[in-house]
């Protein structure tokens, strides 16, 4: 018997599940969750809905609110992701169960619902009512500026007094735009520093940046 679970992840009796979780992300996309929940670090907005069969997390689709800054007001936008099944579970309709949930959970709480999704995906997401939008980079030439006196610091998640650094900084963190930022997410920001870019960690004590 196949069923939905949503309320598990941030429930330390139920560890076994958030585990399972991670094992299907690992499966499916490489990425190891632990390194995040090995630092204690607990993101409460994030919200897997999981398709368990028996004790084994077989798909998953997460729903993250993000409180985001457009043209001046605030928002709150449900980002979707870690959109995954085990290879022997696709095409069974499971992901469609998935995303019907987060949406009937999110839908009153939120103003939209938004996702990333690569060119191969995009008529996937499309009959979940999804539509494509441009998407925009913006660039322009460094200015010039001053060596810093001494050279930036590599930082270590192990430590846990850097650890502490990088958190106060992403509390503090502005939003990088007012037309269209993000507020209120340090939990993300980590997220993404402790799973994705945990080598490339630098601190310049001198501009505190």
């Amino acid at each position: 018997m196949a069923d939905i679970r949503s309320a598990y992840y941030h429930d330390p009796a139920r560890r076994p599940e958030r585990d399972a979780l991670n094992d299907l992300v690992r499966e499916v996309f490489g990425l190891d969750f632990g390194i995040w929940n090995g630092l204690g670090l607990d993101f409460e907005e994030y919200t897997p809905f999981t398709l368990f069969e028996g004790e084994r997390a077989v798909a998953n689709v997460s729903a993250s609110p993000l409180h985001l800054t457009l043209a001046g007001q605030e928002r709150v936008g449900v980002q979707i992701g870690t959109v995954c099944t085990r290879p022997e579970a696709r095409r069974g309709g499971r992901i469609r169960r998935l995303m019907d949930a987060a949406h009937d959970h999110w839908q009153p709480r939120s103003d939209f619902q938004y996702l990333f999704a690569n060119d191969s995906v995009l008529e996937f997401y499309q009959q979940f009512g999804y539509r494509p939008v441009p998407v925009y980079r913006f660039s322009c030439p460094v200015p010039a500026h001053e060596t810093a006196s001494r050279p930036a610091r590599r930082l270590s998640l192990a430590d846990p007094g850097d650890l502490a650094a990088l958190r106060r900084r992403a509390d503090e963190r502005s939003p990088v735009s007012l037309h269209c930022g993000l507020r209120r997410q340090a939990w993300l920001w980590l997220f993404h520093a402790a799973v994705a870019w945990p080598e490339s960690l630098r601190l310049v004590e001198e501009l505190d940046v």
